[in-house]
């Protein structure tokens, strides 16, 4: 019982490290981005590259409706389920969704 707790542990922490790990090069790589943004373009370019950013922000939130969300409680729900059937139909449509 005890290795079984170790290795859940384990097993937290590593995706854990991960999760953070790739919220740090994200960080990075923004801060570069920005960098060269502000050295190359100003600060007027620093403005419109947000301006932007946030543009494109607002779409993609929009347009996703929050399907990402949903998708990953739906999944769970058909896996925790243990019915392959329902697992199967539900990848589906979230397949159908982001494609469409």
């Amino acid at each position: 019982m005890s290795t079984e707790k170790g290795s859940i542990y384990k097993s937290i922490l590593k995706g854990s490290a991960i999760f953070g790990g790739s919220q740090v090069v994200s960080i990075l790589i923004s801060l570069v981005r920005a960098k060269v943004i502000a050295i190359l373009l100003g600060p007027a370019g620093m403005g419109l590259a947000s301006l932007l950013a946030n543009t494109t922000n607002i779409i993609q939130q929009f347009s996703s409706s929050g399907v990402n969300l949903t998708a990953v409680k739906d999944i769970a729900q058909a896996e925790a389920s243990r019915n392959s059937e329902n697992l199967r139909k539900t990848i589906l449509n979230v397949r159908f969704l982001i494609f469409f």
